[in-house]
């Protein structure tokens, strides 16, 4: 990764957004934001960054330890960051971004979009209902509420469990006006729900799990499922929004090609205010026609999806309602050609600004919440449970305790050998130091021995000069005697 030392900064009314790139600190390369606001009171942030057209939205994922519950990921290559901040407050948030290695990283460092909002008002007006169809559906501790669920305090999503218990029908087999969702906001929410599993595909899971490790498979099993649930939730309200409409049965019987039951039949279709019509009808039938509806329980959708023959009791048979039925079968089951279903998509997308809004943040607490069940569920097959961890730890420490005993004893043997190794020392070292002084005595006798060389050489040399010497005697002793034998002839001769 080349190292990118760049910054972008950008003022706007005393909040100052600092945009850098940081290939280093993090398990992948993420994009910073860090903020810094002057002003005395608390404002609304929102920060826009456009995603480069070579990354996929997929690619993209946020940190939950640097507020990735403030983020949102659209489906137009934008990333929204969405937060109140306190006056003379600073932080840092970021998203992280799966790249290769040789990515050119100055792509992500375009100026984004700073908005600053003084008080609380929201990003996009709504109406006191629609306010509170946004709290209900993306709640403001779903992140307390991902941290229940891992701990196991919470068996259900708030919302989602309700909707199952509102399906499943009563014990005598009939069903309860009062406890039908045929109100305008549980329709609507149904309706976000299975617009934000048929549009968004790849998107819906932001790769959160990249901040733990660099496996980069995609976490398709809870996405199926959570798309199989919600498509059986949407079947199941617009079942129960066609049998409890008195004008619809009687239009689907006479008219095969009435707008209303097609309307009501095709649950991608329908929309929030579609939904609120659908509750207006729902309240204003008779006692007996709500009490005929059957509805499907959630889970069940799953084999209705399977099943080629599914049994839809007290439900008119229309030819409008048997292509809504079939499409909505087919979607649940896959089978249909992606270009096809993106035409159907671009041609009943009637959302309007507060949907738009409620599937965005709906999309990103979906994304947290399955990267959190992953992540667990990925920990506790490698790990095990808390209790099989803690067991394993204290087995792991009990053991280490006895290798540091087993330790302990070596060193003692290991003080032990070394005394008698320094004892040992200490004696070779008197012996070299003897060594040495003899090595003193040798030098000497060398000397010695080369002076008693020289002294043999000059008693031969002297030897040499008395043989020499010893010749010249013998030489002077034979004239001698020639002269003295000389001296006896004269005198015998003088007489």
């Amino acid at each position: 990764m080349v190292p990118v030392n760049e910054e972008t900064v950008v003022v706007s009314d005393g909040v100052t957004v600092t945009k850098s790139f940081d290939a280093e600190e993090f398990p992948v390369p993420a994009v910073t934001f860090a903020v810094e606001s002057t002003r005395a009171e608390p404002v609304e942030l929102t920060i826009t960054d456009t995603i480069p057209e070579d990354f996929g939205i997929e690619q993209i994922g946020f940190h939950p330890a640097y507020g990735s519950e403030d983020w949102t990921a659209t489906g137009n290559g934008e990333v929204r960051f969405e937060r109140t901040v306190e006056s003379d407050a600073s932080f840092t948030t970021l998203y992280g971004i799966r790249m290769a290695a040789d990515t050119e990283p100055t792509l992500f460092l375009e100026k984004p979009t700073v908005e600053v909002n003084a008080g609380t008002q929201a990003a996009v007006p709504e109406t006191e209902s629609e306010g509170e169809e946004t709290d209900t559906v993306v709640p403001a501790e779903s992140s307390e509420l991902v941290r229940e669920l891992a701990r196991g305090d919470r068996e259900s999503v708030p919302g989602l469990a309700a909707e199952t218990a509102s399906d499943e029908p009563g014990e005598e087999g009939g069903a309860d006006p009062s406890t039908e969702p045929a109100d305008a906001d549980e329709a609507a929410r149904r309706t976000v729900a299975g617009l934000v599993e048929e549009t968004v595909t790849d998107s819906e899971t932001a790769p959160a799990e990249m901040w733990a490790e660099t496996d980069q498979s995609e976490p398709d099993t809870m996405a199926d499922e959570t798309e199989s649930d919600t498509m059986a939730d949407e079947t199941d309200s617009d079942t129960m929004a066609d049998e409890t409409d008195p004008e619809t049965e009687t239009a689907a019987q006479t008219d095969a090609g009435d707008p209303t039951a097609e309307t009501a039949d095709e649950p991608i279709e329908a929309s929030a205010s579609e939904a609120g019509v659908a509750a207006s009808a729902s309240e204003d039938s008779t006692p007996s026609a709500v009490a005929d509806a059957e509805p499907v329980p959630a889970d069940a959708a799953e084999d209705e999806a399977t099943d080629p023959t599914p049994e839809t009791p007290m439900k008119p048979e229309t030819e409008s309602e048997s292509i809504a039925t079939a499409l909505a079968e087919e979607i649940e089951a896959g089978t249909v050609d992606q270009e096809a279903l993106a035409t159907i998509r671009e041609a009943v997308r009637t959302e309007s600004p507060s949907d738009r809004v409620r599937i965005e943040h709906l999309q990103t607490r979906l994304s947290d919440l399955e990267a959190y069940s992953d992540a667990l569920a990925e920990f506790i097959d490698d790990n095990g449970s808390a209790q099989q961890v803690l067991s394993d730890l204290e087995a792991e420490i009990d053991s280490l305790g006895a290798d540091l005993a087993r330790v302990e004893e070596r060193l003692d043997e290991a003080e032990t050998d070394r005394d008698t190794m320094n004892e040992h020392l200490e004696n070779l070292t008197d012996t070299v130091e003897a060594i040495a002084g003899v090595a003193e005595q040798i030098e000497r006798l060398r000397g010695d021995l080369e002076a008693l060389d020289e002294r043999v050489d000059e008693v031969e040399s002297t030897q040499l000069e008395l043989e020499a010497l010893s010749e010249q005697v013998e030489t002077l002793e034979s004239e001698l005697d020639a002269v003295q034998e000389w001296r006896d002839q004269l005198s015998d001769v003088f007489g």
